[in-house]
């Protein structure tokens, strides 16, 4: 595939997170609201591409991720808010593996400023 191809895949596949809330379904993430789960996997896509160096260029916002939890009315001292966590960071994961430049690229499009989600998680270094 041209590299021109990857980077609207890669975009595409995660702006899919933030377009619209996804209808959780029940084994996945218990009895969460859809705010709840969307906010879950916006702050777990911005914490593994704003850490670890995953993306050496930006770093996530620790405080914009608690403001997305309290507003979404996340508790993240709950068991199943740590599993819906490990689940929601998979397709991204596997996103990252395949294409770290893309990845990066891509969630600072959605997450960075002006980016295309409603809140700002991620800023540069």
């Amino acid at each position: 595939m041209a590299k021109t191809m990857k980077r609207p895949i890669i975009l595409a596949a995660l702006i899919c997170l933030a377009a619209k809330p996804t209808h959780a379904q029940p084994s996945e993430y218990g009895d969460m609201t859809d705010a709840q789960v969307k906010a879950i996997q916006m702050t777990s896509l911005a914490m593994l591409a704003g850490s670890h160096g995953n993306c050496p260029n930006f770093h996530v916002i620790a405080t914009a991720l608690s403001e997305e939890w309290y507003e979404a009315h996340v508790f993240v001292d709950r068991p199943k808010f740590k599993n819906a966590l490990t689940f929601s960071t998979l397709g991204p994961l596997e996103q990252m593996r395949k294409d770290p430049v893309e990845f990066c690229r891509g969630a600072w499009e959605l997450l960075g400023p002006n980016g295309l989600y409603r809140r700002q998680l991620l800023e540069a270094n």
